[in-house]
């Protein structure tokens, strides 16, 4: 009676009357009060007894994070430091009644007051932390509160792996170790900003930035419905209670690899019957996982939430605007989109362009391509027939729905702007209906990161103007490694390309470090032939580091490093490469490992024909002669001349054959220079930009092709820029190449 006066209804399977305990809200209510619920600290309390000195080690560094709430804790732990040596030995003779007694004892100090809270503190200033850990048995989480009297524990948790789950990658554990934690804390963490701490550096960003992993990408797009405010790194040695609940986990593992949503898709769409735009919707239902089992889940409700239908919507049709949106394990679902024509028309008595224009057709019934049927306004166009087609004249705040509905509908596909536009152009009409529909398609951020370009990359080519003189520029660069060393041992090969003359230095080697690129330079190229101006290489780790800095600033070399990721910037040294690399196929035996044993001769008749950039022999312009073959003919007259005119004569013709090198150099470059740009754009990007920046690494053809948004940091040249990511400090040099705009969408 009275919980009808106050207009209540109860559903009897879900209440409990005369009960001498109960569970509710994670607490547990007798007649001896409240207490936090027994699964809150069972991760602690069914730790197994210690079999090793390493386990009691790592029990006591957990218990030590929190001494300063345990009182007299150096005197209860004191039995068990002798196993917290770094030889220490475990016995049943050191393990007495004693070193349990505190073991015990310890235990019961992690899981009651005044360490473990009763309840969460309201204030909102008491932050929650989440500490989380993966181990080869299972995963474990403590959530912690920081509270004006300390950092206080709420919740243990520890679950095993499944057999499945202990295949994962190191990534994948401790990620789903931070999902299963916040899944399982979900009534204190819903709503409410909090921290995660992991020994896991990688994971830091991925609630911010898509990886190359979809199951990691999955857990995170799970998670996004919680407040993660930072994601922070915590070595292993200071992580230590976290990381005892994941060696020793107490929760039975998963049968599966994991519950997956049922979720029903819901399609809502306009079709054209008898001249008026009906409103219909489809369901459909969809799963995740390649098996399910055939019953429906029933139980608590958070497996009755498992299934979402709709009830008040009629049967389908196949076209359809709305679309139910699964994020993680809840679904979004975009507001359903009525574009019929009761819906325009309500929409154009909100808009005073339209408004304006009725009233003008109103007082003059003769203005032309417009007209008024029901109060509805429609341009009339020609389509490219006699008969012109009647469309409603969409207003502003209409235009959003529809070309989201005919581009961003799975059933529109994200296709580009013109089969979009070929899509709404007889349907309706608004003014510069054509670029609206490109400026939204091109600002879309799927299309941006996914579509394949099919035009040339941007980015006009950039000629090195070439050096003065012989051996002032060089450039460097690794060749290998081979399928199999070499009888030498040797896999690799060092080479150095002159930028005037295209003479070649090369060394076979087994190894590519820093140490063997620096001797390679020194002795081969800088003690035999001197000091030069500026080496040029990439950016890989056995040329930029400190020894070869430290050698080049002591001779007095500037060291230039191409773009990452672009050997286009290092394309002397990397031209040659593919060409002496074909020649050394070409003589060497079917073991392929003699191959080192023609290196040199491969060079030498590289280097004594005429390069046809330059127009001489690379030998020729870097010595001065012109190269006698080991083999050839020679003749027997010998004519001495004065060293003094020898001297002139030879300078005399590096003056002219430098000049005449230099020449032909920018002759070539500037037909190559014509030949790339031909059809090619060439974006110009300011500080402050925002850009899409292409993925290098990407992993299956399902992958993102751009990631971002970066944003431009400094322009270094008209192709080179330094990039930051928006939600990290790391920066980067990226090539024009590489990038494309990020345009804003106005609707």
């Amino acid at each position: 009676m009275i919980l009808d006066k106050a207009n209540l209804q109860l559903n009897p399977p879900k209440c409990s009357f005369a009960k001498p305990e109960m569970d509710y809200l994670d607490h547990t209510v007798n007649h001896d009060g409240i207490k936090p619920l027994q699964e809150n600290i069972d991760a602690i309390i069914n730790l197994p007894e210690p079999t090793t000195a390493k386990q009691v080690h790592s029990f006591v560094q957990a218990a030590n994070y929190y001494r300063t709430f345990i009182q007299d804790f150096g005197k209860i732990a004191a039995p068990l430091y002798k196993f917290t040596g770094k030889n220490a030995v475990f016995d049943q003779k050191r393990w007495g009644k004693k070193e349990k007694r505190a073991y015990d004892e310890l235990k019961k100090k992690l899981t009651t007051s005044p360490l473990l809270l009763h309840f969460p503190d309201p204030n909102p200033e008491s932050k929650f932390v989440l500490a989380t850990d993966a181990s080869g048995a299972g995963m474990g989480g403590i959530l912690r509160q920081i509270t004006p009297d300390g950092t206080k524990v709420i919740k243990y948790l520890s679950k095993k792996f499944n057999p499945a789950q202990q295949k994962y990658s190191t990534t994948e554990k401790e990620c789903i170790a931070i999902h299963f934690c916040v899944k399982q804390l979900k009534p204190y963490l819903w709503s409410h900003e909090f921290t995660v701490e992991t020994d896991h550096c990688p994971l830091c960003n991925f609630h911010r930035k898509a990886s190359n992993n979809s199951r990691v990408d999955r857990w995170s797009l799970d998670l996004s419905e919680y407040d993660i405010t930072e994601i922070k790194y915590k070595k292993g040695r200071c992580h230590c209670d976290a990381d005892l609940l994941s060696r020793y986990p107490y929760m039975q593992e998963d049968s599966e690899e994991g519950q997956q949503d049922i979720t029903t898709r819901r399609f809502k769409s306009t079709t054209k019957l008898a001249g008026q735009h009906q409103l219909s919707q489809v369901n459909a239902v969809t799963r995740s996982m390649t098996s399910l089992k055939n019953q429906v889940p029933t139980g608590d409700r958070d497996q009755k939430a498992r299934i979402r239908t709709t009830k008040d919507h009629p049967a389908p049709s196949l076209l359809s605007t709305g679309w139910s949106q699964k994020v993680g394990s809840d679904i979004k679902s975009i507001e359903l989109m009525d574009v019929r024509l009761a819906k325009i028309k309500e929409q154009q008595q909100n808009d005073k362009l339209i408004q304006e224009k009725i009233k003008q057709v109103n007082k003059n019934s003769a203005i032309p391509d417009l007209t008024i049927v029901d109060g509805i306004l429609y341009k009339l166009v020609n389509r490219g027939g006699i008969t012109k087609r009647k469309l409603p004249f969409i207003p502003t705040s209409t235009v959003q729905q529809i070309l989201s509905l005919n581009h961003d509908h799975p059933l529109s596909g994200h296709f580009g702007t013109r089969r979009t536009f070929n899509k709404i152009k007889d349907e309706y009409y608004w003014p510069q209906m054509f670029d609206t529909v490109q400026d939204y398609v091109r600002s879309c951020e799927k299309c941006a990161k996914f579509n394949v370009k099919r035009t040339k990359s941007p980015g006009f080519l950039q000629p090195v103007p070439p050096p003065e003189g012989v051996f002032e520029v060089l450039h460097m660069d690794f060749w290998g490694p081979t399928p199999v060393p070499s009888v030498q041992e040797n896999r690799y090969v060092l080479v150095f390309t002159d930028s005037l003359s295209k003479f070649v230095f090369a060394k076979a080697l087994p190894t590519n470090t820093a140490k063997v690129a620096a001797e390679t330079l020194m002795e081969n190229v800088i003690i035999p032939h001197g000091t030069i101006k500026c080496l040029a290489s990439d950016q890989g780790s056995h040329f930029n580091n400190e020894l070869l800095r430290t050698i080049t600033t002591l001779i007095g070399v500037k060291q230039s490093f191409s773009i990452p990721h672009h050997p286009q910037s290092n394309g002397q040294v990397e031209r040659f490469n593919a060409t002496f690399g074909a020649q050394l196929a070409k003589y060497q035996d079917g073991n392929i490992n003699d191959w080192d044993e023609y290196l040199q001769a491969v060079v030498s008749a590289y280097n004594s024909g005429i390069h046809s950039t330059t127009g001489f022999t690379p030998y020729e312009l870097a010595f001065g002669r012109k190269f006698v073959q080991p083999f050839g003919s020679t003749s027997t007259a010998i004519t001495m001349s004065r060293p003094h005119d020898y001297f002139e004569k030879v300078k005399r013709f590096r003056i002219v054959a430098n000049n005449a090198a230099r020449f032909n150099i920018q002759q070539q470059q500037k037909t190559s220079k014509q030949r790339y740009d031909k059809g090619r754009k060439h974006s110009v990007f300011a500080v402050g930009d925002l850009l899409w920046v292409k993925v290098i690494n990407q992993q299956s053809k399902l992958d993102a092709r751009y990631e971002g948004p970066y944003t431009i940091i400094e322009k270094l040249s008209e192709v080179k820029y330094l990039v930051k990511y928006n939600d990290a400090q790391h920066q980067q040099v990226k090539h024009i190449s590489d990038m494309i705009p990020l345009f804003q969408r106005q609707y």
